[in-house]
């Protein structure tokens, strides 16, 4: 079984990494900002840290680096590592941003 989980760093995302490598020893394509370290400053959990669960918890970690805002480079990571196909897709991204839409000088 092939999973794609988007928002895999922390929270729900690891959670159901974890779940489908523990139940169904599945490949899980993990797709997260926080590759290395967390992407926000009052948030714990890494894709790396989830990937290294899921491994040991029977299952097969691919973890991506992809910044759901930049929509060209998501594309572009995700449709290569899906090419062998996905069974089950948890869309679970999300994006904060605790600004107004028109204040470009925080981007």
């Amino acid at each position: 079984m092939r999973v794609l989980v988007t928002g895999a760093s922390r929270g729900i995302g690891a959670a159901v990494c974890k779940r489908f490598a523990e139940e169904h020893s599945a490949t899980v394509i993990m797709v997260g900002r926080s590759l290395h370290s967390p992407s926000h400053k009052g948030l714990k959990g890494t894709l790396l840290e989830t990937a290294e669960d899921v491994e040991n918890m029977g299952g097969k970690a691919i973890p991506i680096y992809a910044d759901a805002k930049d929509g060209k480079y998501w594309k572009n990571k995700i449709r290569d590592a899906v090419s062998g196909g996905v069974d089950v897709l948890i869309n679970n991204v999300s994006c904060l941003w605790p600004y107004s839409v028109s204040d470009e000088s925080r981007m």
